[in-house]
């Protein structure tokens, strides 16, 4: 039958079983932010960073992990760069735009959520990212004391949330 003892796939992963490998790091780092444990995160996503900066996935963890850590200046490098390589990612400018709104740049938060919004293409996933970018706008405009915009951009949020996602029932709460 010439079948293989391991898949080939569990060959590369063992195989990338190294602290050198950017597969590995990204995976292991990927995890742990996953488990919510960014610190033990960037141990190694830092060093697929290093060795491979736009390897696929890698800027939005990093990233992720900064702004997790409450370490948006860090973030901001990693995106900046990154939004410059890959200009079309949307998720790259919704993490962008979190760090900014983290470090009260308002404006800018504001513009990287309406052009991830503007990029987005029409399909429920994205939807998904669009409604947690117009929360988040939403959010900026509260703290901003511009109450039309917010509402305007909550009700946004809750018509591209499904009904039992955290967005929608978060819009619910607040009486949209």
């Amino acid at each position: 039958m010439d079948l293989q003892p391991r898949p080939a796939w569990i060959e590369l992963y063992y195989k990338g079983r190294n602290d050198t490998s950017t597969f590995y790091n990204y995976r292991m780092g990927f995890n742990y932010n996953a488990a919510g444990d960014c610190k033990t995160a960037l141990k190694y996503l830092d060093k697929a960073y290093k060795a491979n900066p736009h390897y696929k996935g890698l800027e939005f963890e990093v990233a992720y992990a900064y702004n997790a850590l409450n370490r948006p200046d860090d973030a901001i490098t990693v995106l900046e760069s990154a939004v410059k390589y890959n200009p079309k990612n949307t998720m790259l400018y919704r993490e962008l735009g979190f760090a900014y709104m983290n470090k009260k740049e308002y404006d800018k938060a504001i513009a990287l959520y309406k052009q991830g919004i503007d990029l987005s293409p029409d399909s429920q996933s994205a939807n998904e990212n669009k409604a947690e970018m117009a929360f988040n706008l939403a959010s900026v405009y509260h703290k901003m004391g511009k109450e039309d915009d917010y509402k305007e951009w909550i009700v946004k949020a809750k018509g591209w949330s499904l009904p039992n996602s955290e967005i929608y029932k978060a819009a619910v709460s607040l009486g949209f």
